[in-house]
């Protein structure tokens, strides 16, 4: 799923997007890519495209 279709589907704005990841990535990026069983290049990449 493309990130602007995640956004229009839980009506988020990229600010607030931004602001979510980016706090998780901070608190933990590691744990994050575990708990959405993805790799921690992944997670990094979604921060990327909403900062």
């Amino acid at each position: 799923m493309r990130p602007r279709d995640v956004l229009f589907k839980y009506s988020l704005t990229e600010k607030v997007a931004a602001a979510y990841i980016n706090t998780i990535i901070r608190m933990n990026q590691t744990q994050t890519a575990e708990a959405l069983d993805v790799s921690r290049d992944t997670v990094n990449r979604y921060k990327n495209v909403f900062t």
